[in-house]
């Protein structure tokens, strides 16, 4: 029965390829902005603008971590 589910899971992902990169990239992104930047921070007031300038490369990582993350499936 598992053997069943991953063949439909793999066939699934590889009909649906571009649709979950994409996703996985969006979610990846907007994540760690999450994460990093935290519930209260979000609006970002000018103020601390600089201080959360490493979110703008927390957001580049989740395209690339995302495309190895369908080379793995």
């Amino acid at each position: 029965m598992t053997n069943t589910i991953k063949i439909k899971s793999k066939s699934f992902i590889k009909q649906n390829s571009i649709i979950i990169h994409f996703l996985l990239a969006f979610l990846l992104s907007w994540g760690l902005v999450g994460v990093i930047a935290g519930p209260g921070n979000i609006p970002i007031n000018p103020e601390k603008s600089q201080e959360l300038l490493p979110l703008l490369y927390a957001m580049l990582v989740g395209p690339g971590l995302a495309g190895l993350l369908m080379i793995g499936l």
